[in-house]
């Protein structure tokens, strides 16, 4: 089986400045991602609702860290 990488757009990411605006990045990868599981949820096979659950929990939860990280980066960037 071929594992496709999910990569949002992060040139979108990286011209956030604002708080908000952030917010609203991550909402929108968080929506991008959502999107691609269900595109792609037939190679999963059957899961319970449970392991669904948990598969989209754990997506999320990689976006949100990924944005924060992204965010940190930002913040040492514009300090130098």
């Amino acid at each position: 089986m071929k594992l496709s990488v999910f990569n949002p757009n992060l040139d979108q990411i990286r011209d956030v400045a604002e708080p908000e605006q952030s917010k609203v990045a991550l909402l929108d990868m968080q929506d991008i991602a959502r999107s691609e599981l269900a595109r792609r949820r037939r190679r999963l096979g059957n899961l319970t609702p449970d392991q669904e659950l948990a598969v989209e929990t754990l997506l999320i939860s990689t976006i949100d860290r990924i944005s924060e990280l992204i965010t940190a980066l930002k913040l040492l960037d514009t300090a130098s």
